[in-house]
């Protein structure tokens, strides 16, 4: 679900950090700012957790989730 930061070293020393993936059958992408890479892990774990909630509610990809329940 995640690739690689993709933003310079500069960028970086910052403490600017990215995350890109697929939510929905769109491309995503969270740029934020921490003070250290394991705040940085944290948070990005606790927001693709957000992500992946939102999407099995939500999603009119999945089957059994509320939305395509509710379109049947």
């Amino acid at each position: 679900m995640t690739e690689l930061s993709t933003l310079s070293q500069e960028t970086l020393a910052q403490g600017l950090f990215r995350i890109g993936f697929q939510a929905m059958g769109t491309p995503c992408e969270i740029t934020y700012q921490c003070d250290s890479s394991e705040d940085a892990t944290e948070f990005q774990e606790c927001s693709l957790a957000w992500v992946r909630r939102f999407e099995k509610r939500y999603s009119r990809y999945l089957p059994d989730s509320l939305i395509s329940q509710i379109n049947q």
